[in-house]
């Protein structure tokens, strides 16, 4: 995991799945030895036209100097990808450095938006992908976190260490939340604790 060869790779099969084209290193570092832009917690997404987005964290861009989410997309269904860009308009102005979304989007949120969790070590929240099926470019992807306390960072979280935190324990952590749609319509997540 701290190896800084984190990288997205990418295959397609022309028939379901039998057989599989080899994989094609598309961000990252392709190699151990090679420091460099690693691409990490890709987060895949097809829209309702047929754009294939990729999302990921650099967990530190040596280009800028700092964390970011960058991301490019595909019209011909992978063959070619635009270059990477960095989100940037669409975010809320206290959107996280580095973070881990252990679960790739899926079509949970309101209307058919795709959301997927996310967390910081300590605590989980909730992305909307606002604005992915209108197709945007990457700087414009729009981007909404949510919790308990509403559409903020700075209230309630969704899920914190300090409810999950063992008597007697030193650290406690919550992480990597993964969510299903109950047969009732509601949301139900599971995550990774110290417990």
């Amino acid at each position: 995991e701290g190896a800084g060869d984190h990288h997205i790779c990418f295959a397609k099969s022309s028939d379901g799945g039998r057989t599989w084209t080899p994989p094609t290193i598309l961000a990252g570092s392709e190699r151990r030895s090679c420091r460099r832009f690693d691409a990490t917690w890709q987060q895949p997404m097809l829209t309702t036209t047929g754009r294939l987005y990729c999302l990921w964290n650099t967990p530190y861009d040596s280009w800028v100097g700092e964390y970011g989410l960058y991301g490019f997309y595909s019209d011909d269904g992978g063959e070619t990808w635009s270059t990477p860009r960095h989100v940037l308009k669409g975010l809320p102005k206290e959107f996280p450095k580095c973070w881990i979304n252990w679960q790739r989007p899926i079509r949970l949120g309101l209307g058919g938006k795709f959301v997927s969790p996310s967390s910081y070590c300590d605590y989980v929240e909730y992305w909307q992908y606002e604005n992915i099926d209108e197709n945007p470019e990457i700087e414009d992807i729009r981007i909404s976190i949510f919790a308990q306390g509403g559409n903020s960072l700075h209230g309630q979280r969704m899920a914190e260490k300090d409810v999950w935190l063992p008597k007697g324990a030193e650290r406690a952590s919550i992480e990597e939340g993964s969510v299903v749609r109950l047969p009732d319509g509601r949301l139900f997540m599971f995550c990774r604790s110290t417990t």
